[in-house]
C-alpha cells in the first residue's frame, strides 16, 4: 500500500508541471490575442477601398480652413510633380473617405506650420522637411483620445530618392508595388493603441502616414485617386 501511494504521489507531481506549464500557455495566447486584437481593430489598412463605407455621409467642414505648408522651394526638375500637389487639404481626399473619417469622430483641422512631421524615425522626417509639401491632420473632433491621422504628400527632390529608398531599406519597413508605385509601411502597438506608418512612393511624390488608435481603410488608395485620377 505505501508503494502504491508513493507511485500515486510521484505521479501527481509529475501532473502539476505539465498543469502549470499549460496554464503559462495559455495565458501566453492570451497575452497574444490581445495585441493581435488591438492591431485588427485600427489595423494599418491603407491598400484598397473598404466595402460598406458610408458613401452617403457629409462633407467635411473643417473646424478651420485647411492648411498648406510649403517646406522648401521646388526646383525646375520637380515642376511636374508640383503641378501635382494638392492645393489644400480638402483636395486631397474623397467624400466617402472623409464621410468614413467624419464618422470615426475626427475632423480635419488646420495645421500649426510650426508642428514637425509626425514620423517615427528622424532621418525621414529630416528629409521631408526639406520637401515642398502640404500636411494634413486629423484629430478628434472633442476631446483627446489619442487617436490622429497625420498625412504629409512631399514633392520629392529627384537627387534625394536614394537616399529615402535606402532609408527605408535600413529601417527594415515592408515594401510592395501597390498603387503605381511603392508602398513601404509598418504597424504595431504602442500604450495600448494600434500605430503604423505608411509611405508610398509615385510620380515625384511621397505620401507619408503616420497614424495612432484609426488605420482608415484605403486611405492612401483614396489620396492616390484624388491626385492621380487612379
Amino acid at each position: 500500500m505505501s508503494g502504491q501511494r508513493d507511485q500515486e504521489q510521484a505521479g501527481v507531481s509529475r501532473a502539476r508541471p505539465r498543469l502549470a506549464d499549460l496554464a503559462a500557455s495559455v495565458a501566453l495566447v492570451a497575452v497574444v490575442g490581445l495585441v493581435v486584437g488591438i492591431v485588427a481593430a485600427s489595423a494599418e489598412l491603407f491598400g484598397g477601398p473598404e466595402p460598406g463605407g458610408p458613401a452617403d455621409a457629409a462633407p467635411l467642414v473643417p473646424s478651420a480652413p485647411p492648411a498648406v505648408r510649403s517646406t522648401g522651394s521646388p526646383g525646375d526638375a520637380e515642376a511636374p510633380a508640383v503641378d501635382l500637389l494638392p492645393a489644400s487639404c480638402g483636395d486631397l481626399f474623397g467624400s466617402d473617405l472623409t464621410g468614413r473619417m467624419l464618422a470615426s469622430g475626427v475632423v480635419l483641422g488646420e495645421e500649426d506650420p510650426g508642428l514637425e512631421p509626425s514620423l517615427d524615425d528622424p532621418a525621414l522626417a529630416e528629409l521631408i522637411r526639406g520637401f515642398h509639401a502640404i500636411r494634413c491632420e486629423w484629430t478628434p473632433a472633442s476631446g483627446d483620445d489619442g487617436r490622429s491621422v497625420d498625412t504629409t504628400v512631399a514633392v520629392v527632390v529627384p537627387a534625394r530618392l536614394p537616399a529615402l529608398e535606402a532609408r527605408f531599406a535600413e529601417l527594415g519597413y515592408s515594401s510592395a508595388s501597390e498603387l503605381g508605385g511603392t508602398r513601404y509601411y509598418w504597424q504595431g502597438v504602442a500604450g495600448g493603441q494600434a500605430v503604423g506608418e505608411a509611405h508610398l512612393l509615385r510620380d515625384g511624390l511621397w505620401f507619408a502616414t503616420h497614424w495612432v488608435g484609426l488605420g482608415p481603410y484605403g486611405y492612401t488608395a483614396d489620396m492616390v485617386e484624388q491626385v492621380f485620377g487612379g
